[in-house]
């Protein structure tokens, strides 16, 4: 039997999760980031997600102050009546999120202030550890559009792509990446040297 079709909340929608943890983790006082497609699409991506995923620092996650099953460290959003409730994951370093996170990780602040968000290039590097190992193409297509889709951003907000902040852009990861996905340009325009692996200094 076939699965049902995935459904993808509206921008709008997605928005409104996003202000909803970060305004039940401020008031527990919690340091935390969105990740994931969702902060591609805050930061201006043309994409669809089907969830929110959020990191705090390993042993940070209160569920007094963000309740979720003992099991997944998932819950919901309930937009309301008719609208299908919208996962949201919670995870820490390093079992569910591999890169460093702790109180003194870079965010931005988007929707007006309101959400932390990843900065771009960790948010970048973190990205660059799934396209080329993940299983189905389902997984890979979109990892890649946001890898191309961070590129861009770093290059036109003067965010330089280097080996401190995104370490696992390898020269044999780009390469690999470029020749299957394309984009290679890209790199370069956000400041990666491919004769170090990093942002030109």
């Amino acid at each position: 039997m076939a699965s049902p079709p995935a459904y993808y909340p509206s921008t709008d929608l997605v928005i409104a999760v996003a202000k909803a943890v970060a305004r039940a983790l401020k008031d527990g006082n919690v340091k935390y980031a969105i990740v994931g497609g969702t902060s591609c699409l805050l930061l201006g991506a043309h994409r669809a997600t089907t969830d929110v995923d959020f990191v705090v620092p390993k042993g940070r996650h209160s569920r007094s102050t963000f309740p979720s099953t003992l099991s997944t460290n998932h819950t919901v959003y309930l937009p309301g009546p008719g609208t299908p409730p919208i996962d949201i994951q919670i995870i820490a370093p390093p079992a569910l999120f591999r890169e460093p996170f702790d109180e003194s990780t870079e965010t931005i602040a988007l929707v007006d202030g309101t959400v932390q968000v990843l900065k771009p290039t960790l948010i970048l590097n973190a990205k660059c550890r799934a396209p080329l190992g993940r299983a189905g193409e389902d997984k890979k297509t979109p990892d890649a559009q946001d890898i191309k889709f961070l590129l861009r951003w770093c290059a036109e907000n003067g965010m330089r792509v280097g080996t401190g902040e995104v370490p696992n852009a390898t020269r044999e990861f780009v390469d690999a990446f470029s020749a299957v996905y394309g984009g290679a340009e890209l790199w370069g325009r956000a400041g990666y040297d491919p004769e170090v692996g990093g942002a030109v200094v």
